[in-house]
């Protein structure tokens, strides 16, 4: 077992929370889950949502993002801009 530390958290171990996401039994958080359509992927969520913007008379100048999918789709802007995130790709 892992020793606690000084805050009393358990030691992260990326076995036991790959298994754990494997699993795939956690609950959704309800103001979380609200903004997602069931069903889509978030390419084409992200999309519509930008289709929302402009169709409210907002112009999208720059869209910066780090996943592929907050850059490509539909209404994306004059300009793109990826930056890059060490801690996870969304393939």
């Amino acid at each position: 077992m892992a020793r606690p530390s000084i805050f009393w958290a358990i030691a992260f171990n990326d076995t036991k929370f790959d298994e754990w996401l494997a699993e795939a039994i956690a609950p959704a958080i309800p103001a979380c889950r609200k903004d997602f359509e069931k069903g889509t992927t978030a390419l084409v969520y992200k999309s519509n949502k930008r289709k929302e913007l402009e169709e409210a008379g907002y112009r999208i100048w720059g869209n910066m993002g780090d996943q592929w999918s907050d850059l490509l789709g539909t209404n994306v802007g004059n300009r793109t801009f990826k930056v890059p995130n060490p801690m996870f790709y969304i393939g």
